[in-house]
């Protein structure tokens, strides 16, 4: 029994990165290696403070202490937890890129990123969970994406995240 769930775990694994495969080769187009050196030159660089583009930050980096105060403040954020070794999540990196930037801008939802390497890191303060991951969090409460990581997914997660905050309201 304990070989047939482990086939299916193996095998739900390898579908997931093979739909995050075919998820970056769309998003990416033409020229899938300029996508990923837009995506990864930054994580490389020491002080890494997000996604950027043309200067801006597009997904900031999450800090632990930011994350505590985000917390607190109790304002929506979707969250992209990572590991800079994770070869699935340098593909992902570019399809939150894509996603950001298809959102509107004063849509009610912040997006973030935080890279999980070391033990004074945001998911520290998380359960186990498997790389990439993506989380909603409103204060203490959360919950995560569980659905194939694409463009369109993640904005009708985003539809959902905004439908629970103004359930709250």
């Amino acid at each position: 029994m304990k070989i047939v769930e482990r086939r299916k775990t193996l095998l739900s694994s390898i579908s997931f990165v093979v739909s995050i495969i075919a998820e970056y080769d769309r998003v990416c187009g033409a020229d899938p290696e300029l996508c990923r050196r837009q995506a990864t030159e930054s994580a490389e660089q020491s002080g890494f403070r997000g996604i950027e583009e043309d200067g801006q930050i597009l997904v900031p980096e999450i800090s632990l202490s930011r994350f505590d105060t985000l917390i607190n403040q109790n304002e929506p954020w979707i969250i992209y937890y990572y590991l800079p070794t994770c070869r699935a999540c340098t593909l992902t990196t570019p399809i939150i890129y894509k996603f950001k930037k298809q959102l509107p801008d004063d849509f009610p939802v912040h997006v973030g990123m935080a890279n999980c390497s070391g033990k004074r890191s945001v998911c520290s303060r998380l359960p186990p969970i498997v790389y990439p991951s993506i989380h909603f969090h409103l204060g203490q409460h959360g919950f995560p994406f569980e659905d194939t990581i694409t463009v369109e997914s993640l904005m009708a997660f985003a539809q959902q995240s905004k439908a629970e905050l103004m359930e709250r309201d």
